[in-house]
């Protein structure tokens, strides 16, 4: 699929009166692979943190938290100097283009805890291998 690109003036229309992919921070983490890494998704967890699984099998932790440039308007006070990460982002990434999360999304323990329990291999590296 070709990428879409916006001209600066077309992006602020598209946006305009939305500043979601300006509310939360999307940070990747490593697929847990030991019983310490599926510790740690725990602890994120019960600190609030969401933990989301993309598409791709990409892990990330997501924090509700606002931009400071952020204004009143829910325009961002920085537009011609804002970070290249904002710059790059591309509306067929905008979570509110299609309204459909494909992500699986766990905002805490009893839901992670419910994938690992179905996950053979997660469950395996949690509890260890039952002795028969």
């Amino acid at each position: 699929m070709a990428k879409i690109t916006y001209d600066p003036q077309e992006n602020k229309e598209l946006c305009a009166g939305c500043s979601l992919c300006c509310e939360y921070v999307n940070i990747l983490i490593k697929k847990p692979g030991t019983k310490k890494g599926i510790d740690r998704i725990i602890w994120y967890l019960l600190h609030g943190v969401t933990i989301r699984i993309d598409e791709d099998g990409d892990w990330t932790a997501y924090l509700s938290i606002k931009c400071k440039a952020l204004n009143k308007q829910r325009l961002c006070s920085i537009y011609e100097t804002r970070p290249q990460v904002c710059r790059n982002h591309s509306q067929e990434e905008c979570d509110r283009s299609d309204g459909v999360c494909k992500d699986l999304v766990f905002e805490d323990e009893k839901q992670f805890m419910a994938y690992i329990n179905s996950n053979k291999k997660l469950k395996t590296i949690y509890y260890g291998r039952r002795k028969k």
